[in-house]
């Protein structure tokens, strides 16, 4: 019993460590999160001229889209960013989906897909510019927020 009242209110050990070096894992890790929220944005704009280059009959940029999405999925899970990591994995499984389908030669991807793949396209680029504003350390607001 006396252990108990003489350790009241003491974090453990392994508690006050994480907290003495959150600090600078934050500073550490915030740039970083910066650096791929940018990216990411970027990666949206080039996902877009993926979509036009199907439209105009090139299905072998599916390809491009699953790694590309694949990327983003991975990258976004490991930064915490659920909502992204989400978006990209349906993006990511819409071009595996797809791919089958117009692997012959002179197959099109038809308008109906490609316009869910643009609302996907939407809702990453929501996720990004959520996950921009509720990050202070990126300190800019999001470009078309």
């Amino acid at each position: 019993m006396g252990q108990v009242g003489k350790n009241a209110g003491v974090a453990p050990p392994e508690t006050r460590f994480i907290e003495s070096v959150k600090p600078q894992a934050d500073a550490e890790i915030g740039p970083l999160t910066c650096e791929f929220l940018e990216r990411t944005r970027g990666d949206v704009v080039r996902l877009g001229h993926l979509v036009e280059r199907a439209r105009e009959g090139n299905t072998s940029v599916l390809a491009e889209i699953g790694r590309l999405t694949h990327s983003i999925h991975g990258t976004g899970a490991m930064f915490g960013y659920s909502g992204i990591s989400a978006a990209a994995a349906l993006m990511e499984t819409w071009a595996c989906d797809v791919a089958p389908t117009v692997s012959t030669p002179g197959a099109a991807i038809s308008r109906g897909l490609l316009e869910a793949f643009l609302e996907l396209i939407r809702r990453l680029a929501q996720e990004i510019n959520a996950a921009a504003r509720a990050a202070p350390q990126c300190g800019a607001a999001p470009r078309g927020a």
